[in-house]
């Protein structure tokens, strides 16, 4: 099924083909998420996580054909029965497992994803329910949410690129964002403040750089809060692939995060789990050179010190260019 929407062969399926597609995918799905052990012909070592792999492989064909065939009325009614079979799920309205939950959340992310790309009508409903999720008591379900976010906003699948026949509408992340982004600020004061820290900076990490700049008075706020107040670790490689996007536009816009950041930069530059962060957070710092005072001046060399011992050539390159324009 990959290969055929690979192929933008889905969009030449006459509805009734289309809906025995669906009717096929459901049927696997809901039986591969009835199972919460080793299937009986694997080897021990298949795991539940290996299980939602093959389920995440499913609800993406699912979701493409959702996005690319004719939504009818009979196609429509059966895709919003089967998001609503989901939520209850995703909800714990049932006496579905644990992982069943985590995988419906996905699962709902992916139709959620379907359906605004395209501008359909149920998104906003799905869209809401994504971002209620954030707030599970369940904190698999809650990170689950989390992901969910990034699948809707980001470009996993080149199946929904409109070069392979998806259906885009305009502006669909905006769209998306002004659905979720104030459920999502809502929950900061909430128990739920942790998870919705990290999906503000998901959120922000998605949204075209010129959306995000227009809204930065309500935006940057919360990003310097998510890095000041959490030991999260998603959330600082995300800030600070988010500040240099920023800085590489008009860094007289960064300068006022700059002070409560930089902890947050060294740090990233220092210790990044990737190569790519730790570059991006030196450059950042080679950008801010000009701001130093006697004081900054000190912290950031003795922090980045670390960055001149790297084993990786190009990190020391920067961490040398950074040095030098500090010193």
């Amino acid at each position: 099924l990959q290969v055929v929407s690979a192929q933008n062969t889905y969009g030449r399926l006459e509805n009734e083909q289309c809906t025995l597609f669906l009717e096929a995918l459901q049927s696997m799905m809901v039986n591969s998420m009835q199972v919460e052990k080793p299937l009986a012909h694997t080897s021990t070592a298949t795991t539940t996580t290996e299980l939602s792999t093959f389920l995440e492989s499913l609800i993406l064909c699912y979701a493409e054909l959702v996005n690319k065939s004719e939504l009818t009325e009979k196609l429509s009614s059966m895709t919003g029965n089967f998001a609503k079979s989901l939520e209850d799920c995703a909800f714990g309205r049932n006496a579905a497992g644990t992982s069943a939950r985590r995988d419906s959340v996905v699962m709902l992310a992916w139709i959620t994803k379907a359906l605004v790309m395209r501008g359909a009508a149920q998104a906003k409903s799905l869209s809401t329910s994504l971002c209620e999720l954030l707030a599970a008591p369940d904190p698999g379900v809650a990170r689950a949410a989390v992901r969910g976010l990034a699948i809707v906003l980001g470009d996993r699948s080149c199946a929904f690129e409109k070069s392979n026949g998806a259906k885009v509408s305009l502006f669909f992340r905006q769209r998306f964002f002004s659905y979720s982004f104030p459920l999502v600020k809502a929950q900061l004061d909430t128990g739920a403040a942790a998870t919705a820290k990290l999906a503000v900076v998901t959120l922000a990490r998605y949204l075209p750089l010129d959306v995000l700049l227009r809204d930065k008075e309500e935006i940057f706020p919360l990003l310097e809060t998510s890095v000041r107040d959490t030991d999260d670790p998603e959330i600082l490689p995300m800030v600070v692939e988010i500040l240099h996007s920023i800085v590489k536009r008009d860094i007289a816009t960064a300068r006022p995060m700059f002070a409560a950041i930089v902890p947050a930069l060294v740090q990233s530059a220092s210790h990044g789990r990737t190569v790519r962060v730790r570059i991006l957070a030196l450059d950042c710092l080679v950008s801010f050179a000009s701001d130093s005072t006697k004081d900054s001046k000190k912290a950031i060399l003795r922090g980045i010190k670390p960055t001149l011992d790297d084993e990786v050539r190009a990190v020391r390159r920067f961490g040398s260019l950074c040095s030098n324009k500090w010193s």
